[in-house]
């Protein structure tokens, strides 16, 4: 799975692409707030491109915007980077350079990214936006995928999603994304019944990596650790990390719900 295939599965019209180079310099402008992240940009990126503007009049979707947030159109780029490594710092420069809410689409080589990250008005800075969260990303392959990857690819299209608004899309996206993660933890790709269960599974999903991170780290100092009263400490703050790890695991992966 690519950046291309993707694109092809949104069902975009004609009126939505734009296909117009960012430049590198224009991106360390905007997100490059030190001489380290300015020299990732430059070492790092191969190019920065503009592949589609989705607003009422390019994909027939009402605007939202309010007091906190804008969504009067969306973006799809596309980011090539000339390493893997590295990918998920760019990302987040990404996406707080760009104005507008977007569906940000990483490739290097075999390595390939779908990112979304949603953002709100800067309570300091008139006509400033900041990231709401953190930026939510899922990695494909441009080889042979997992069996998740199509189902992923299949829902991002505006066709399967019939959003209202363009905030119903974007956050429609941020569910896929989560989901293709929750599959690769529980083994089956779903997407949330409601806006309530998105918010609880994405959270469920952070939790979930944290507690995986966490444990690794934890495991790798149980290994150096020689005294036995601080192996006992480790051994139990893994069982709750574990604990921690099966109540996610069940929000991201609900039972089925059957009507008669």
């Amino acid at each position: 799975m690519n950046a291309e295939t993707l694109v092809s599965h949104l069902g975009l019209s004609v009126d939505a692409f734009a296909d117009r180079r960012i430049p590198k310099s224009t991106l360390s402008e905007r997100a490059g707030t030190n001489t380290k992240e300015r020299r990732l940009i430059k070492e790092g990126v191969e190019s920065l491109r503009w592949i589609a503007v989705l607003k009422p009049g390019t994909v027939g979707i009402r605007k939202y915007a309010d007091e906190q947030t804008d969504y009067t159109e969306l973006s799809v780029l596309k980011l090539t980077i000339r390493e893997p490594k590295g990918s998920g710092q760019l990302q987040e420069m990404v996406h707080h350079a760009i104005p507008y809410h977007a569906l940000l689409l990483t490739e290097s080589g075999s390595f390939c990214s779908a990112s979304v990250a949603r953002k709100r008005r800067s309570k300091s800075e008139k006509d400033r936006f900041v990231l709401e969260d953190q930026v939510l990303r899922a990695e494909l392959t441009t080889g042979e995928n997992d069996g998740f990857e199509d189902e992923f690819a299949a829902s991002l299209s505006l066709e399967s999603v019939s959003p209202q608004t363009l905030r119903d899309l974007y956050l429609s996206w941020a569910d896929s994304i989560v989901s293709l993660e929750a599959a690769r933890i529980t083994g089956h790709f779903r997407l949330s019944s409601s806006r309530a269960k998105a918010e609880a599974r994405s959270s469920a999903l952070r939790e979930y990596l944290s507690s995986h991170r966490e444990t690794e780290r934890i495991r790798k100092t149980a290994k150096r650790e020689t005294q036995a009263g601080r192996r006992v400490e480790l051994n139990l703050a893994l069982q709750e990390l574990k604990r921690s790890q099966e109540r996610a695991v069940r929000t991201l992966n609900p039972p089925e719900t059957h009507t008669s």
